[in-house]
């Protein structure tokens, strides 16, 4: 009996001390996660350009808040081999919460400024890219999604123009995301204009000319199915074949179906437009476009998170 009661109370014992430690390293730690998106930016050679990326926090008083604590951030490739410098501007804690495995979970805005001039095109693609913060404390590294940084000479063309634009929004892979763009061409000189490729100016994202829908005046709403409107579509089949688009004096008006490298959430994104006048071939480049602004997060989406733990100091 002795012996039984002696185990028992060695029993006891690891157990408080091993809640008392699980206990004590809750409170010096902090775990964060981040939706993955397809971030996409353009701006003029000479122009800054800002970016908000959403980090979840289960505490308050991680040290990842404190702005003076940070040395660098940058957005970065996993071996950090291709980098591209931030300047961190605010943090700003949301409103927004989630509750995994009854965790909850707070929304912070980290609002970057990208200062980058340059005297040529630049583009910075990667597939896979991380964001990069360097503490005093140490470092964090998560990885965001698929980041598309394009610098060009200017928004515009002295041809043609763009007179309306609308997102056609799916959910795919029950992820809400942009799936089609429904666009209006019209033309400011007399000559006929042949438009030769539509180009989306983000890395996991391709234009389907081979499919272009045209509309005249029919009506669709932004949240039709694009199976209906098309027929069939897959949006991981990614056709390269072109379609010529001829632009006269009249308005044209299509709709451009987007298929997808790996699908990720697009809300926004801008647009090269090749084309060509007289027998020369030109180009004008659209600016980011934002299709909607309400995210939704699916259980698969959040049950497909990354969570990252870091000493609390």
């Amino acid at each position: 009996m002795k012996k039984f009661f002696l185990i028992f109370s060695v029993f006891i014992f690891l157990t408080v001390i091993t809640i008392i430690l699980l206990l004590n390293k809750q409170e010096t730690t902090f775990t964060l996660t981040t939706f993955p998106q397809s971030y996409n930016l353009v701006c003029p050679y000479s122009e800054k350009e800002e970016m908000e990326i959403e980090l979840y926090l289960n505490r308050n008083d991680a040290f990842i808040l404190e702005n003076k604590a940070l040395v660098s951030a940058y957005i970065c490739d996993e071996k950090k081999e291709n980098t591209l410098p931030l300047q961190l501007m605010e943090i700003n804690k949301t409103g927004g919460e989630i509750n995994f495995k009854d965790e909850i979970y707070f929304s912070y805005e980290f609002r970057f400024e990208l200062n980058f001039p340059v005297e040529n095109d630049f583009e910075f693609l990667l597939t896979e890219a991380y964001l990069n913060l360097e503490y005093r404390y140490g470092e964090i590294m998560v990885h965001i999604g698929s980041f598309s940084f394009y610098k060009i000479p200017s928004f515009g063309s002295e041809d043609l123009y763009i007179s309306r634009l609308q997102g056609i929004v799916n959910e795919l892979s029950e992820t809400k995301t942009l799936v089609g763009v429904v666009m209006s061409f019209r033309s400011k000189v007399n000559s006929e204009i042949i438009i030769k490729d539509i180009l989306p100016l983000d890395i996991n994202l391709h234009p389907s000319l081979n499919d272009i829908l045209y509309l005249d005046d029919r009506t669709i709403k932004s949240s039709e199915p694009i199976d209906d409107l098309l027929g069939t579509y897959d949006p991981l089949i990614i056709d390269s074949r072109k379609a010529e688009i001829k632009i006269n004096q009249e308005e044209v008006r299509f709709l451009l179906p987007l298929k997808y490298q790996e699908i990720l959430p697009v809300n926004r994104v801008g647009f090269l437009v090749e084309y060509e006048i007289g027998g020369e071939e030109r180009k004008f480049y659209y600016n980011e476009f934002t299709f909607f602004s309400d995210h939704e997060y699916s259980k698969k989406q959040l049950n497909t998170l990354l969570f990252q733990t870091y000493e609390n100091y």
